[in-house]
């Protein structure tokens, strides 16, 4: 992840500037030259002209057709935009799902409660988190509606009340707010506090900035890169699907299966959000140097990838292609190692699965998901705007990731943080977590304190998410843990 410092941030406007502006100059070119048309202006000579002074017949033959490729680009991304506004509902918790996880939150929110419920919720006008000492302004009408989300997966507390169970669940939801204040020692004013409001999602609006069509290019370039170094360290790509279920649940991963095998478990890599597997060809190159004779699958998340792809595959369906790659394979259990929001189906894996003999999870999501943090910085926080400063990483993050419209409408609708959540008790016996004290997703120093306090196996570096890449000797270092547990025997 980029550092801060007044150079980088500002490198990072100009280039922030250069990029965003492609898009409104090739409108105004393509309107430009539709004026001409329609004015009957002799249209051949004035695109000469224009690229004239950039010197050569190939630009002037060049720019207008890429400039016209990028308006096109930019209504497409206009449709798609308003397209993916539809709110998705959630799958709900069972009744003993959700009983278990509200009273396990609460007591895990200990004498910082009031820290970790006004974090869930923000100023209307200003889109800012409340911090501790404004708690006592929600009202229990606000908290009706957030846990409504929350647990029951509703937009609001009004939309609960619409369902067939709404007399049950509105009980049920009431009497969790009586024991949230009979355990706090606190009373909850009645009514609704107008200026404020929850932070949720699967119902917030997918929000994201226009990429030009020749980003996405220079995406797909990349990755082609990425998948040519891959075919050269030896491995081969296959796609699996289920003809009989949706488009979305295709799944496209790389596998290495060294020659002569030992005992070691196969390592099952999931990426997290960026530009696929390309950032991490020296890690994986790494991983086979110190891990020689574990066999090797590289899973790609294309809807996280930048690849203009919306079909996201359920959590079943991802738990389902693993499995069966394992089975094609001839492996009945792997090691499973994700970065970031690949953490989310590592974690998913072992809760459901019977196929995980460990998990080295790095820059995890899955560690104490319900707090605010992580849905605040990635979806809501806008870099000074709702915040009191601008930092460059997290404006990296915002501009690049948060607001790229594919990704921001997986995690917006298909994040669904009760099934990837992991409490220190669900981890393996063959487990470590590699976690960074700077990270600007996740509230680094309450996460480390639950895994002191838990004996969660775990290594800390003074570092921000995603950083070890960039890193030789810490992404040695991870390296070197997960191939320990490749090697671990129960």
């Amino acid at each position: 992840m980029l550092e801060h410092s007044v150079l980088s941030l500002s490198l990072l406007r100009v280039t922030m500037f250069l990029v965003d502006s492609i898009s409104p100059v090739a409108i105004l070119f393509t309107f430009y030259q539709l004026y001409q048309l329609l004015s009957h202006t002799t249209a051949p000579h004035n695109t000469e002209t224009f690229a004239g002074s950039l010197n050569g017949s190939v630009l002037s033959t060049f720019l207008p057709v890429w400039f016209h490729l990028e308006t096109f680009f930019f209504l497409y991304h206009h449709l798609q935009k308003h397209r993916l506004q539809a709110p998705l509902k959630p799958p709900a918790m069972s009744d003993l799902e959700r009983g278990k996880m509200y009273y396990r939150v609460l007591d895990s929110t200990g004498d910082e409660f009031r820290v970790f419920f006004a974090g869930w919720f923000v100023w209307s006008h200003t889109q800012k988190q409340l911090v501790a000492t404004e708690f006592h302004l929600i009202r229990k009408d606000n908290m009706r509606d957030w846990l409504s989300w929350f647990l029951f997966g509703y937009e609001n507390y009004s939309m609960l009340l619409k369902n067939p169970r709404s007399k049950e669940n509105a009980q049920e939801l009431d009497e969790m707010i009586n024991d949230f204040q009979l355990s706090k020692g606190f009373v909850m004013q009645p009514g609704r506090n107008g200026d404020i409001e929850p932070v949720i999602l699967s119902y917030n609006r997918v929000d994201a900035y226009i990429k030009p069509l020749v980003f996405y290019a220079i995406i797909a370039i990349c990755e082609s890169v990425g998948f040519f170094i891959l075919a050269r360290f030896g491995f081969s790509r296959i796609t699996t699907s289920d003809s009989a279920s949706s488009k979305s649940s295709a799944m496209s991963y790389w596998v290495h299966t060294p020659s002569p095998k030992d005992k070691a478990h196969p390592i099952v890599f999931i990426h997290g959000i960026g530009c696929g597997l390309f950032p991490y060809v020296n890690f994986v190159a790494e991983l086979q140097r110190k891990a020689p004779t574990a066999p090797i699958f590289l899973i790609e998340l294309p809807h996280v990838a930048m690849r203009l792809k919306d079909t996201v595959p359920t959590m079943d369906e991802m738990i389902g292609h693993i499995e069966t790659m394992l089975d094609v394979h001839g492996f009945s259990e792997a090691v499973f190692v994700g970065h970031s929001l690949g953490s989310s189906i590592a974690g998913s894996m072992i809760k459901y699965s019977k196929y995980v003999a460990g998990t080295v999870l790095v820059d995890p999501i899955v560690i104490l998901t319900h707090h605010p943090s992580l849905a605040f910085n990635f979806v809501h926080r806008a870099p000074g705007y709702n915040t009191d400063s601008v930092k460059a990483n997290e404006l990296f993050m915002h501009w690049l990731c948060s607001r790229e419209l594919f990704i921001s409408y997986t995690i917006s609708r298909h994040f669904i943080w009760h099934q990837i959540m992991l409490w220190h008790d669900d981890l393996p016996t063959n487990h470590h977590v590699i976690m960074c004290r700077k990270d600007l997703l996740l509230n680094a120093p309450v996460v480390e304190q639950y895994m002191i306090d838990k004996s969660v196996s775990h290594t800390m570096f003074d570092i921000d998410h995603g950083q070890f890449l960039c890193l030789p000797e810490v992404q040695t270092s991870v390296v070197e843990r997960i191939a320990c547990a490749s090697r671990f025997v129960k």
